[in-house]
């Protein structure tokens, strides 16, 4: 499986052998407790409600700290980021496929389309990193039949935080966030990503199985294992993943040192020697998991 599994584990984007994707912060100096959550973009809602302590962890919190700002209008967020996902016009996905090929893949986008009505065609403006961010999710959300995209677990704590007059503090723009994901990797290899989904489906399916399983179990550990096993491209993720860990570490000690905090980022940022546990608790703080009900 080449990256467009990375694709699937990007949604997730020393732990202590415990099973939680939500951990407690303390130490180092700060008066009031931190929180942080790691997500899944494909998460129900009704997630939450398996971690009894969160709505009280939420309500002691006067900061929440996400990605990205998800509580400006998504016009707004489609308009700073269309342009990292659009292709130039002599490298779209029609011109860099023989025809037969491409009428052959777009047959096969047909039988896994993420939206009724939806083409291959209709999406040959995009660089081929979007499409296959679109069908993976597709793909990964049939596994969740209660998942609601119109209802996601980053966008639905940071609205709760903006209800009630509570700030707001993204870590990155959506800009920065978007121009990574699209451009980073070469349109070259972003075609030979999706041909290979298209081509195997199958794969996909049932690494999204493994994750879904994995993040739903708390297992952050599992999800570690399985983002190294299926990185087709080691620069892509250590820009994705490790490099903005650190970035973000650069960030929150001064937040969490002033207010107490409530920071929800992709549950794949968490694990790992270079991940925001361990890079936090390196900087002197302490992380206790908070587990889920089983």
């Amino acid at each position: 499986m080449q990256r467009f599994a990375f694709c699937i584990l990007s949604l997730l984007i020393c732990v202590c052998g415990q099973a939680s994707v939500f951990y407690k912060i303390t130490g180092n100096g700060i008066e009031k407790p931190s929180y942080i959550l790691g997500t899944h973009h494909l998460a129900p809602l009704s997630f939450l409600d398996s971690i009894p302590a969160i709505k009280e962890a939420m309500e002691s919190c006067d900061i929440e700290v996400g990605e990205i700002d998800m509580t400006v209008s998504p016009m707004a967020i489609a308009f700073a980021t269309q342009k990292y996902m659009i292709a130039p016009s002599d490298s779209t996905l029609s011109r860099l496929l023989p025809t037969d090929e491409y009428l052959d893949l777009a047959k096969k986008f047909e039988s896994i389309s993420p939206a009724p009505g939806l083409t291959l065609q209709s999406l040959d403006m995009l660089r081929p990193m979007a499409i296959t961010a679109a069908v993976t999710v597709g793909i990964m959300a049939r596994e969740i039949p209660e998942f609601d995209n119109d209802a996601q677990l980053d966008s639905h704590i940071q609205g709760i935080f903006k209800e009630s007059g509570r700030k707001i503090i993204p870590l990155e723009s959506a800009e920065q966030q978007a121009e990574l994901l699209y451009t980073f990797v070469p349109i070259s290899e972003q075609v030979e990503d999706l041909r290979n989904l298209l081509n195997n489906p199958e794969e996909c399916v049932l690494l999204s199985k493994e994750l879904n399983e994995a993040y739903f179990a708390g297992d952050i550990e599992k999800l570690y294992a399985l983002s190294l096993q299926e990185d087709g491209n080691p620069a892509f993720t250590d820009a994705l993943v490790r490099k903005r860990n650190i970035n973000w570490v650069d960030k929150i000690p001064a937040i969490i040192e002033s207010y107490p905090t409530f920071i929800a980022v992709g549950a794949l940022h968490l694990p790992g020697p270079d991940g925001i546990i361990s890079l936090l608790s390196q900087k002197g703080y302490t992380l206790t998991p908070v587990l889920t009900e089983k």
